[in-house]
């Protein structure tokens, strides 16, 4: 299969990329630079029309600016908007042009879909959130399911906390080693987490089964609440917690960004349980064993 891989540098992308290639897959890689070689494409060359969007059986859209990390500023949300609305119907756009579109577009999205829900649970017909996340959310998928219109099955990917060698995980472990780690606000907010590994067996079970399309929840089947998860991060050896870090202060240092920390969706993968996807870690605490033993 040949696979177009936006986002390929990225935290999970760069995982895939590897993952895909491993399991024989021709894999081509969207990029910011001037492409380097044959197997990358330059995203500017695409976009414009003077690169035409290959022939390729699947693509898989990962790009888009981190969310943490920078103020939400009225600019910064523009540059969240065009990173991922905007590039993405760009890029339906091409494939509108191209030869044959591919036969699947596997696009990211967020658990941010659905806003803060408490303690609701959340499967995949759970209505879009108020706030402003949620509504970025549900216009990216929107732009995505744009390609459905030349017969392209599109899934969109509401991914939840990544567990790997990277990403959140190692953004949190530094306070962790000190001792100072501890839960955020009250702690009782749900965290939708998966482990890296079930991230890359589901967008492959997705590419595989042409009877899953629309979105798709990205995180394993047992959401935990972020107290317990601060609970277990910490009893890994070398790593403790100390004192909770209260709401204001998130608020304070991230401002609007500090809903992605205190938000709570309960989230459950009825899409992909429901077509009969095996998950590699099903509790977070066999997940943090795995990752740091």
């Amino acid at each position: 299969m040949r696979v177009l891989v936006s986002g390929a540098s990225g935290f999970i992308g760069s995982a895939l990329a590897v993952r895909l290639k491993s399991d024989g897959h021709v894999v081509l890689q969207i990029q910011r630079s001037p492409a380097l070689s044959r197997d990358a494409i330059c995203i500017a060359d695409l976009l414009s029309g003077s690169c035409p969007f290959p022939q390729v059986d699947a693509m898989i859209h990962l790009a888009g600016a981190p969310l943490l990390g920078r103020r939400w500023t009225a600019a910064y949300q523009r540059v969240l908007h065009e990173s991922r609305v905007a590039l993405t119907q760009q890029l339906v756009m091409q494939m509108y042009h191209a030869v044959a579109s591919p036969r699947v577009l596997i696009s990211a999205s967020a658990v941010g879909y659905y806003g803060d829900c408490g303690d609701t649970m959340l499967d995949e017909l759970a209505p879009v959130g108020s706030d402003w996340l949620a509504g970025l959310c549900a216009d990216w998928e929107s732009a995505a399911a744009k390609a459905a219109e030349r017969d392209t099955r599109v899934v969109q990917l509401r991914t939840g906390i990544v567990l790997g060698h990277g990403g959140a995980l190692q953004q949190m472990l530094p306070a962790y080693r000190m001792h100072l780690g501890g839960r955020l606000g009250t702690g009782r907010q749900f965290m939708p987490w998966i482990h890296m590994e079930d991230v890359l067996g589901a967008i492959k079970h997705i590419l595989y089964h042409e009877d899953l399309n629309g979105p798709v929840n990205l995180c394993a089947p047992e959401a935990v609440r972020n107290r317990d998860f601060s609970r277990l991060l910490s009893a890994r050896p070398g790593l403790g917690e100390l004192l909770p870090v209260p709401a204001f202060g998130l608020r304070l240092l991230f401002g609007k960004a500090a809903q992605v920390l205190l938000s709570s969706q309960r989230t459950t993968p009825r899409v992909l349980q429901d077509s009969d996807y095996r998950f590699q870690f099903t509790s977070v605490e066999a997940a943090l064993h795995n990752l740091l033993p």
